[in-house]
């Protein structure tokens, strides 16, 4: 960036000229300069010069600007402070304007300046007259360091765009945007430069314009040049009697620094400005704080709808400082109204471990997207961490750099609360389900309830018109001792408080407070009260278990010793899931073993039927052979039909022990098969052999079957024909006569498949899923059947690795199949 250029006013022909009005305003100031007032000029840095330049006097601006006190400035030549490549050149320019007493801009140079940082200046030269001549003229130096830095980094941008386009030609169209982006950028910082100065007027004691810059001139819609040496009374005649006027004169005559804000209705702007006295008169500066005003308005306006909020919400700066908080911010961290913020940090509102996760994980992306939404835990000034949902907000500046955080916490310790409850009755469930021993739910039952649910927990269970406690549990093992002996007392069922009151009424109840009352008539003697009171009962709660036969026993909750928890209604809540949970578990375990003690009984004697009923029914057998043989030939006719029915009677009852025998056998897993392998092919014809007299009998076609090329399978030589025998058997049996019977055998995914199919009538589609069940017979069936025939063809195809199944629809027959495993399958 170059030197700036000089500008010369006035004529050249000193004599001819006539006199200026800003020589007219030097020559005030320069009165008011010896006067001892130039501390109170407050438009630059200034300096009353000699002929020769040399500093006769300095303001405290200007020794600011150089950072050096007065003694060290007077006597030298002003252009000393500066550092000019072209030194003398300046100097001759400056002698010039004091030569030919005209009023100049110099130069823009870098100061002499030991504040500590750089400095630039902008020299300006204006002439006094005076009778003595002392003072040849007035210099002022505007400080212009950060114009200067701006234009040094826009100039650093230019080159850089001129450099990158030399590079390469063929982005030129982007470099040429890129410069004149750059150009627009210039332009904007040159404007707010231009607005971010006061404006600020001069004014001699006949209330005459001395000075006044380029934002008064907007300010007062008028012109530098036509407002010097004018009376602003005059010159704006409706100012007389406002708040101005009285505000100047006041500053005039008590001599003393005046302040107040003024409204412009025109524009509608609020300013801020400040009345300086001095001997040379007034120097006024106005400042326009209309965004500053409209903001603090706005931020009081939110400050008091935050403070109707119960979330807590808070603004910081860009170090964590604590800026703003809401009446529920300040609530939770204990700060009254008018407590300082500045002595606080966000830091103080997390426990360690959620300020470091804020730290890693969600500052990061605050600072990369500028909002971060999460969940974090606060901490309370008591010592309390409480579950907050968090939306935290980065504000940046106008130079992209991060000025304030802002965040909004809601206390969500409800619904966490309400999820670790739900948690809990699905764990709780989980491990009271995963047993159907009655003794080890009811001894599991009140471990699972603790801690969450107190510190201990007991089990009561109904026992006729008494109760009796089964099992407990304590958060601390000698206390779980104290628990343990009140097993010792059993107590009658109705009761007013606590679990009587439970078992009587079916109804829970909350004792938040347990007092010595409430001991007393809980205890059914004086040993019983005692070891109520060792326990240091603090806070209970009882609830009933409910099934179906109605109330069968309670649990009790309870809190002791110094714990500050006090139950209340959503920890009732959540005993009263858990004992739902625990009666339905309770109920289940007791079905259990009701179901596995009818099974046992049913299997002895099931056990004892089909080996005490074996032998005799083969003693009628083998004697009814005898005496079909023994028969003379004149009785042979009559006795025969009598025998026969028997040894078929006797059959059919051998048939029924052995399917009694068989089924057992598969409930216990202890059907033995011998399989080998076999062409599927011959075990439909031996079927169709076995069951085509009796088909052709009832009037049926008995039709079979086997696809080409079927694999061998392996099959029990017994077990599989009697797999058949009950197929065919119940196709006969249930198909009309003119119906059809087949039998196929063809491929499966799985090995063979054996189809039998039939046009009999069919079977319900409710009956459908209990036709494999023992025991179990269709109402279509004959009560002559136990109900085994089709439960014993599952466990046969089951224990060779097959399926089974059906398909029907009543009125047009029935399909059965089932897989057999090849040989060659592995």
């Amino acid at each position: 960036m170059g030197d700036h250029g000089v500008t010369i006013e006035g004529p050249p022909d000193e004599a001819a000229r006539p006199p200026h009005p800003r020589e007219t305003a030097g020559a005030a100031w320069t009165s008011n300069l010896e006067a001892g007032s130039l501390e109170e000029a407050q438009i630059a840095g200034i300096a009353v010069l000699d002929r020769d330049g040399k500093v006769v006097e300095a303001n405290p601006i200007l020794q600011k600007l150089l950072g050096c006190p007065s003694d060290e400035i007077v006597g030298r030549h002003l252009l000393d402070f500066t550092i000019s490549p072209s030194a003398r050149k300046d100097r001759e320019l400056f002698a010039r304007v004091l030569r030919e007493h005209r009023t100049g801009l110099l130069v823009e140079r870098r100061l002499q300046s030991r504040n500590g940082r750089e400095t630039w200046g902008r020299v300006s030269v204006f002439p006094l007259q005076e009778a003595e001549g002392r003072h040849a003229a007035l210099a002022a130096i505007e400080d212009v360091s950060i114009k200067h830095g701006l234009e040094t980094r826009i100039e650093v941008l230019e080159k850089a765009l001129v450099e990158r386009r030399r590079e390469t030609e063929d982005r030129f169209a982007d470099e040429e945007a890129a410069r004149r982006e750059a150009e627009e950028a210039r332009k904007q910082i040159e404007g707010v430069l231009e607005s971010i100065t006061d404006s600020f007027i001069a004014l001699d004691p006949e209330w005459r314009f001395v000075y006044l810059n380029h934002h008064a001139e907007e300010y007062l819609n008028t012109s530098r040049d036509a407002a010097i040496g004018r009376n602003i009374w005059e010159l704006f005649p409706r100012s007389v009697g406002t708040i101005i006027h009285r505000s100047f004169f006041q500053a005039r005559d008590r001599g003393a620094t005046v302040e107040f804000e003024l409204f412009e209705s025109k524009s509608d702007r609020w300013f801020d400005v400040r009345v300086f006295p001095s001997e040379a008169g007034l120097s006024v500066y106005f400042r326009d704080v209309t965004e500053k005003r409209l903001a603090s308005q706005r931020e009081t306006s939110l400050a008091a709808v935050a403070d109707l909020t119960p979330d807590f919400i808070g603004v910081a700066d860009a170090d964590g400082k604590l800026l703003f908080l809401n009446q529920a911010g300040r609530e939770l961290m204990g700060l009254g109204p008018a407590e300082d913020l500045n002595e606080h940090d966000v830091f103080e509102l997390h426990p360690e471990g959620a300020s470091r996760t804020l730290l890693d994980e969600a500052l990061p992306q605050l600072i990369r997207d500028g909002r971060w939404v999460g969940e974090t835990v606060a901490l309370a000034h008591d010592g309390r961490e409480i579950p907050v949902s968090a939306v935290l907000m980065a504000q940046r500046g106008e130079d992209g750099e991060i000025e304030t955080f802002s965040t909004i916490w809601r206390d969500i310790s409800t619904r966490k609360a309400q999820e670790e409850r739900k948690r809990f009755v699905s764990e709780a469930s989980h491990r009271l389900m995963a047993s159907l021993e009655l003794d080890e739910v009811l001894r599991q039952l009140p471990r699972i309830a603790i801690p969450m649910l107190g510190d201990f927990c007991n089990l009561v269970m109904l026992d006729g018109d008494f109760s009796h406690q089964v099992a407990e549990a304590h958060v601390d093992v000698e206390k779980e001792e104290r628990l343990r002996e009140l097993r010792r007392f059993r107590f009658s069922a109705p009761g007013s408080v606590g679990v009587g009151r439970a078992l009587a009424m079916g109804e829970a109840e909350l004792v938040p407070e347990a007092s010595l009352l409430w001991e007393r008539a809980a205890a059914v003697d004086e040993e019983h009260f005692r070891l109520l009171r060792s326990l240091e009962l603090r806070s209970l709660m009882f609830v009933p278990l409910k099934a179906r036969q109605g109330v069968f026993g309670a649990l009790s909750f309870g809190i002791t010793g110094d714990s500050p928890r006090r139950f209340g209604p959503d920890d009732l809540a959540a005993a009263r899931e858990l004992a739902t949970i625990a009666a339905f578990a309770i109920d289940n375990a007791r079905l259990y073993g009701e179901a596995r003690r009818s099974a046992h009984v049913r299997d002895e004697v099931l056990g004892i039927v089909s080996h005490d009923l074996r032998g005799p029914l083969s003693i009628i057998s083998i004697a009814t052979e005898r005496l079909l043989r023994a028969a003379d030939d004149e009785k042979r006719d009559h006795d025969r039909k009598n025998l026969e029915v028997i040894l078929r009677a006797a059959h059919r009852a051998n048939r029924l022990v052995d399917d009694l025998l068989d089924v057992t056998r598969m409930q216990i897993r202890k059907m033995v098969i011998s399989p080998v392998p076999t062409p599927a092919s011959s075990l439909v014809e031996d079927a169709l052999k076995l069951y085509r007299g009796v088909a052709k009998k009832k009037g049926l076609r008995l039709e079979g079957s086997a696809a080409d090329g079927l694999p061998e399978v392996l099959a029990d030589r017994e077990r599989i024909p009697q797999v058949f025998a009950n197929l065919i058997g119940n196709a006969i049996k249930f198909t009309p006569s003119g119906g059809k019977v087949s039998i196929q055998a063809g491929s499966a995914e799985k090995g063979v498949r054996f189809v039998v199919n039939d046009t009999g009538s069919g079977i319900p589609k409710s009956e459908i899923p209990h036709i494999f069940d023992a025991f179990w017979q269709a109402r279509r069936g004959s009560k002559e059947s136990a109900g085994l025939g089709l439960a014993i063809v599952k466990g046969i195809v089951q224990a060779h690795g097959g399926e089974v199944g059906v398909q029907s629809e009543p009125g047009r027959g029935s399909t059965f199949e089932f897989t057999l495993p090849t040989s060659a399958a592995p």
